[in-house]
């Protein structure tokens, strides 16, 4: 690749050097420090994070460039620097260019570059006599190349989720009336409690009143639209309202069971393709900076919860006393109409989410307040990151609480499922853990679908929001700042901070 951009084979392909794109110097990638944390600056020689997020939103290939960076600082390579690094673009796609200019050093003793690879492989440093390993890099960086180092597989997970799916389905619908109209018809026949549509004005049977719709010709309209820009507003308002729609206690709706059907969730694919680069913090860990709401005006708020050990002390013993009456009085057949508790995590624990909006905002089966205070955090301690299904089927492994009689009616219309149940007995978890995080991705991924735990066991994420913390320990605090009121108008989702309480 002699230039920065220039075409290859008679006009077929561009090619463009990462460091162009980036508008950044040349200088060492990941072997100089493959542990390095900074972002790249104009005027800086970049990171990996840099050419990841170019990466991410031209479409290349994450996955390979994830192998890329780790081959670099297993072998060595002291020539891994932006300017060995491009994309290739056919048509409208874009592609790594294939790997060019590695130039792998033998391990020496008395360079920087040469002591964090030794670090990276054998797990020792020639100053630090403890163990880095890969596991280092992985942790600082793996996030941003995506779930499981692709923004393919960030794609995949969203779309085994239902309320990835859900929120696919709403933009799309959001986007285009002829989908919108096609789900509204195609939903109503599908959902388990449809209710009744009243017309006025028309006498025809109802039979013939109402458009006939299937999964293949909704899947054709949604094939159909133009996604050539993502409308930020409508894939906000889809989030929102996917969370909303989240239900832990009866069968799926129409919409959810739309989503689910193979013809549409392929075309849904393409639209996750599309939104999973506009969707910001999609796997990001839990922020520093936090905040609670209480649904309460501002001088009607109460204090935050300050005694989780207390709380999870009750909320265990709370939980054997309802799983072992449970058994004695419910029925076992998972048809009976009968409901009871379904949420997955302690209601009364100090919950926070990273940004004020997505705390008012992003709340299941919303009760419709008007008024909200928001309560700044600070949390400190060990975090536990919940990206993923396979992430809660290992908690629920690792502590498990039955909790199959309790929860056998509402899950089971939920999932379809039969067997027993399990969720994670927090009081343990907090011997380790001081906080728990559900990423976004793992929220749009993992809830109100069924978690194979083992062969005999299963689980349900209930009742927990996305980029939702939970706080086992007393290591949160309310934060300086002062406490923020916000409102909004009957029938509107846009709040508005109408007080400051320094």
């Amino acid at each position: 690749m002699p230039c920065a951009c220039e075409s290859v084979g008679r006009g077929r392909a561009v090619a463009l050097r990462v460091m162009r794109v980036l508008g950044l110097m040349d200088g060492v990638v990941a072997a100089a420090d493959p542990f390095r944390t900074e972002r790249g600056r104009l005027g800086d020689g970049g990171d990996w994070l840099d050419v990841v997020g170019f990466a991410q939103l031209a479409g290349a290939d994450t996955t390979q460039l994830w192998r890329r960076a780790v081959f670099g600082a297993i072998v060595g390579n002291l020539d891994d620097h932006l300017r060995n690094h491009g994309l290739l673009r056919r048509g409208v796609h874009w592609k790594l260019a294939p790997a060019f200019d590695v130039n792998p050093e033998p391990l020496g003793e008395g360079n920087s570059r040469q002591r964090c690879r030794q670090a990276a492989t054998t797990g020792r440093s020639t100053r630090r006599r403890r163990p880095l390993r890969i596991a280092l890099f992985d942790s600082g960086c793996r996030a941003n190349f995506g779930q499981a180092g692709s923004m393919t597989n960030l794609t995949d997970s969203l779309m085994l989720g239902p309320r990835g799916r859900r929120m696919c389905l709403e933009y799309v619908a959001g986007t285009d009336e002829g989908v919108r109209s096609a789900l509204f018809w195609l939903g109503h026949e599908l959902d388990p409690n449809p209710g009744v549509l009243l017309r006025t004005g028309d006498d025809a049977p109802d039979h013939e009143k109402h458009p006939a719709y299937t999964g293949d010709a909704v899947a054709e309209l949604i094939d159909g639209v133009d996604l050539a820009a993502i409308r930020k507003n409508i894939l906000r308002a889809s989030l929102q309202r996917s969370v909303d729609l989240a239900r832990y206690w009866q069968e799926p709706d129409g919409e959810d069971a739309v989503a689910a059907l193979p013809a549409v969730q392929r075309a849904l694919r393409r639209i996750a393709e599309r939104v999973v680069p506009a969707i910001p913090g999609l796997t990001a860990p839990r922020e520093p900076a936090q905040w609670a709401v209480e649904w309460h005006p501002i001088h009607g708020a109460g204090a935050l919860e300050s005694a989780p050990a207390v709380v999870l002390a009750e909320w265990a013993r709370g939980t054997r006393d309802e799983e072992a009456r449970a058994t004695r009085e419910r029925p076992a057949d998972p048809h009976a109409n009968w409901s009871g508790t379904w949420w997955s995590v302690p209601q009364r624990l100090l919950s926070t989410r990273g940004s004020v909006l997505d705390a008012l905002e992003l709340v299941e089966d919303s009760l419709g307040w008007e008024a909200a205070t928001v309560i700044p955090v600070r949390g400190s301690g060990k975090t536990l990151e919940i990206q993923s299904p396979d992430d809660w089927a290992d908690l629920c492994r690792e502590y498990p609480m039955e909790v199959t009689a309790s929860r056998r009616h509402d899950w089971f219309r939920v999932t379809g499922r039969h067997g027993r149940w399990l969720i994670p007995d927090w009081q343990r978890v907090s011997e380790r853990w001081d906080a728990v995080h559900l990423t976004t991705l793992g929220y749009l991924s993992a809830a109100t679908r069924l978690i194979e735990v083992d062969a005999e066991y299963a689980s349900v994420i209930g009742g927990w929001g996305p980029d939702s913390t939970i706080w086992l320990t007393d290591v949160a605090q309310e934060a300086d700042g002062g406490r923020e009121q916000w409102t909004r108008p009957s029938n509107d989702w846009r709040w508005t901070r109408t007080a400051l309480l320094g």
